[in-house]
């Protein structure tokens, strides 16, 4: 690798050292001057990481079930749409990269059954839909007396 020199100005300089957020606009060009290292594309990027995946789930050394598998896909493209959207949650990894509800996909990840998929359902029915009680616990007497 060769060495290189960059100048930067006194503003530059000085900039760099009060604005410490990536969002600013003249950070980019800023960081532009001073970027040595290599880039990549989001392709590459993608297919490095996919290609890792693989590697790892498919070495027949380690026992990778397919619920892990799948949960390393949900980090792979949670990785993957951050790169397009810093501040995606969870929630939008899930709707970019899923055809269904962010409480599926995370009833799913947690081995709980899919909650129902009625549009008048709220927040409080997804983070119970799944729940099967204590086991020492007894069905209600739903009898009418």
């Amino acid at each position: 690798m060769t060495d290189v020199t960059v100048t930067l100005t006194d503003a530059e300089q000085a900039f760099l050292l009060t604005n410490r957020t990536h969002s600013h606009p003249a950070f980019a060009t800023i960081a532009a001057k001073i970027s040595t290292g290599p880039v990549f594309t989001r392709d590459e990027v993608s297919a490095a990481v996919n290609a890792g995946t693989d590697l790892v789930t498919g070495d027949s050394r380690i026992y990778v079930s397919d619920h892990t598998a799948d949960l390393i896909n949900l980090v792979v493209n949670a990785a993957l749409t951050r790169l397009d959207n810093p501040s995606a949650d969870l929630d939008t990894v899930i709707t970019t990269n899923y055809d269904t509800r962010p409480a599926a996909v995370i009833a799913w990840a947690n081995g709980d059954p899919a909650p129902d998929e009625d549009e008048d359902s709220t927040e409080e029915d997804d983070l119970t839909a799944g729940y099967a009680g204590d086991e020492n616990e007894t069905e209600p007497d739903t009898t009418t007396r």
